[in-house]
């Protein structure tokens, strides 16, 4: 494991395991294709984003864990206070014929 933040700018503590595959937007965005991290959010950074192939999820002050097995599969798990995780959006969206 990675135990350097990975985000010194915002003060986000971004832990990612060996494998995991996610690219840094900004200081406050990084989008999480595959792979497992934990983040660890200060005060400051309140308002940081994961996006992952399927969610958003915005932190509210906490730590929190995310794995993405594959693009239609986000598992969250808050460890200490709260996210806003809105329902995932469809790859595969219902059409009408």
């Amino acid at each position: 494991m990675n135990a350097e933040p990975l985000l010194p700018d915002s003060g986000v503590v971004l832990i990612a395991e060996p494998g995991t595959h996610l690219d840094i937007k900004s200081p406050m965005r990084v989008l999480l294709h595959t792979g497992n991290v934990t983040a660890t959010v200060p005060p400051r950074a309140q308002g940081f984003i994961v996006n992952t192939p399927n969610s958003i999820i915005k932190d509210l002050g906490t730590v929190f864990g995310l794995s993405v097995n594959n693009p239609d599969s986000t598992q969250l798990h808050v460890l200490k206070g709260e996210v806003e995780a809105p329902p995932p959006r469809l790859h595969n969206p219902v059409t009408r014929s």
